[in-house]
């Protein structure tokens, strides 16, 4: 809950990784960093903690985690994902964007014990248990009355 102008953009703020400047004169050279950053209140605080980061020895780096590779051929599931996180929003009216996300889909079509928030709690029960069982074919999804209907094929 933060006003866009006081949040730095992605651009930026890859280029202040990169180039991880000094000084103030080195912050105002940067071609992403708006115009008179470098005399706001914050642009000490933002060389400070650039100083502090290049002060860290690689031991004492956060761990990353390796990148999720997706399983060739997901598009489909994730498609039919996205069909089912829309219906159980609307049926249980809690917005998509609060369930799950597509990196999510993609997770959960991809693996077969996704560890995302929309396989904990609430939002299991109103939409990763259907989503594992549309995954192994224990669900299926039609249209009826123009509206998606799930079908149980136990």
């Amino acid at each position: 809950n933060v006003p866009r102008n006081r949040v730095l953009k992605d651009d930026v703020l890859r280029e202040l990784a990169v180039q991880a400047p000094r000084h103030k004169t080195a912050l105002a050279k940067l071609r992403a960093v708006p115009n008179g950053f470098e005399n706001s209140k914050y642009a000490n605080e933002l060389l400070e903690a650039i100083s502090r980061g290049r002060e860290r020895t690689k031991e004492t780096l956060p761990e990353l985690s390796p990148p999720v590779v997706n399983k060739p051929g997901i598009g489909a599931l994730v498609d039919l994902l996205k069909v089912l996180l829309k219906q159980r929003s609307e049926e249980t009216g809690v917005a998509p964007k609060l369930i799950a996300n597509v990196a999510d889909l993609e997770r959960i079509a991809s693996d077969d014990e996704p560890d995302v928030p929309a396989m904990h709690g609430w939002r299991r029960e109103i939409f990763g248990d259907y989503a594992l069982a549309l995954k192994t074919g224990k669900l299926a999804m039609a249209s009826e009355n123009n509206t998606v209907v799930l079908i149980s094929r136990d």
